[in-house]
């Protein structure tokens, strides 16, 4: 397992343990904060697009967040945009 599949790993571990609503608050801080700086033209693109930036750390954030929401069954969010594909 390479160093990202682990940290990846770890990662989504720890956001599985954390409520619904403290990752939904974090996924939408992510958001703001990525879109913010894009609009502002103030990033580098390995934090923002890179394999452990915030974009990546967002789609981990909302692969949990739509775990717990189709556990609660509740419909998934999507808190990506054309901007930040990539």
């Amino acid at each position: 397992m390479t160093h990202y599949e682990q940290w990846t790993t770890a990662r989504l571990e720890s956001l599985r343990g954390r409520p619904l609503e403290c990752l939904e608050q974090s996924a939408s801080s992510i958001q703001i904060f990525v879109l913010g700086q894009i609009e502002w033209g103030t990033y580098d693109n390995e934090d923002i697009w890179g394999d452990y930036g915030h974009v990546t750390d967002l789609r981990l954030l909302q692969q949990v967040i739509n775990e717990k929401r189709t556990d609660q069954g509740l419909e998934t969010a999507d808190y990506f945009d054309s901007y930040l594909l990539g």
